[in-house]
């Protein structure tokens, strides 16, 4: 659809060359691609004067119609391209949070800009909460002109994490700024537009919510904190683990919650997030099999695992991995290991679960699980120092190729 902007470019015959786009980041949840979004295509007027241009997507798609648009090509898939990227990741100032685009960024804009972000669904005539993990996020306008965010739990939080627990954690997680904690979730007041809208501010909550997720005693810590390490050295471990990592005891306490035994059916099988485990008490035989796609990750979380165990249970116990049945199974062979190998099989799970859950786009990788590594950190007690020190040890001597 032609605007007064473009008609006027298509009138005069302006010919344009792109050499990149500009972002705007957003609280929207997903991957990374997801929570920043294009606005426009920046480039010149190679025909009057170089006067720089920037245009929406749709406008660019308008001018590639009527051949004014250079450095531009039609993909395979039918979508436009840059030929060449000579600037990108540029983002604009602000942001857009609840829908809402910071004020200062929005007059600075072009109504066709803004219009596009609304048909594309970025930005709302009115604030939209957004639904996070553990609770649900809004934008107060305060009549000051200052604004406020309210973060409410949802009712799995208030039903499964101690009370007390639940408002110490977060009194220690927002130390450092101006809120109030609700009987139903937490206020971050008095904001100036700058903070509100900024990446730090969206951040803030981002980790918090993750955090919260996690601190459900559901989750067994410990086997979390083994399913990440064990993520990580699929490719590039120390873009996940920190080489300053757990240097220092937390300030705060955070509970193991370590999970008892499986809990099988009365034909021994018990369903996990991404596979079964199916145990024969006689022959003392655990099965692992993955309900989910096997990709080349799974495969390699599941090798990696087999070495693991092999190494950890030496001769005593048979652990087999089975690519063709996408199976991991282990023989006690009458050793009482039934506990500890059951959770050996919920890390597994756990690690399975957060690769399954990264190739569906739900979460930006990098901030996820370094969001859960430092709720473990904050712990006071160092028993997740002393897990985390252990078994890298243990993943670097089995897997220094990894390295």
């Amino acid at each position: 659809m032609e605007n007064s902007y473009v008609s006027r470019l298509i009138e005069n015959q302006t010919i344009c060359t792109m050499n990149g786009k500009r972002y705007i980041i957003t609280d929207r949840m997903g991957a990374w691609n997801k929570q920043s979004v294009v606005l426009t295509w920046e480039g010149w007027q190679i025909t009057s004067n170089s006067n720089f241009v920037s245009i929406t997507p749709d406008e660019v798609e308008a001018l590639f119609t009527k051949g004014l648009i250079r450095n531009v090509a039609r993909g395979e898939n039918g979508k436009l391209y840059e030929k060449t990227t000579f600037l990108d990741g540029r983002d604009f100032a602000g942001a857009i949070v609840c829908g809402i685009l910071a004020p200062s960024t929005q007059a600075n804009l072009r109504p066709e800009i803004c219009d596009y972000a609304k048909k594309m669904g970025y930005i709302t005539d009115i604030m939209t909460p957004v639904k996070m993990f553990s609770g649900t996020k809004s934008l107060i306008f305060n009549t000051d002109g200052t604004y406020s965010i309210l973060f409410v739990w949802n009712d799995s939080v208030l039903k499964k994490i101690n009370q007390e627990l639940l408002h110490n954690f977060t009194k220690n997680f927002f130390r450092n700024y101006s809120v109030e904690v609700k009987n139903n979730g937490i206020l971050m007041l008095n904001l100036s537009e700058d903070f509100a809208f900024s990446r730090k501010s969206i951040d803030i909550f981002r980790v918090y919510d993750i955090q919260l997720f996690y601190l459900n005693p559901k989750f067994d810590k410990k086997l979390l904190l083994r399913a990440i390490m064990q993520r990580a050295f699929i490719s590039f471990p120390y873009n996940i683990l920190k080489r300053n990592q757990f240097e220092k005891l937390g300030d705060t306490t955070i509970p193991e919650n370590k999970k008892e035994h499986l809990k099988f059916n009365q034909f021994g099988k018990c369903k996990l997030n991404c596979g079964k485990v199916f145990y024969n008490s006689e022959l003392k035989r655990y099965l692992y099999k993955i309900t989910i796609p096997y990709t080349e990750w799974i495969r390699e979380l599941m090798i990696d695992t087999e070495k693991v165990l092999k190494s950890k249970y030496c001769e005593n116990v048979c652990v087999s991995f089975s690519g063709f049945n996408q199976t991991i199974e282990i023989y006690c062979n009458g050793n009482d290991i039934g506990l500890d190998v059951e959770r050996e099989l919920i890390s597994l799970d756990y690690a399975m679960t957060f690769l399954w859950d990264e190739s569906k786009g739900l979460f930006n990788y990098y901030q996820f699980y370094t969001s859960i590594l430092s709720l473990l950190e904050a712990d006071s007690s160092g028993q997740f120092r002393d897990e985390y020190f252990s078994y890298l040890k243990t993943l670097k001597r089995l897997l220094p190729e990894k390295l």
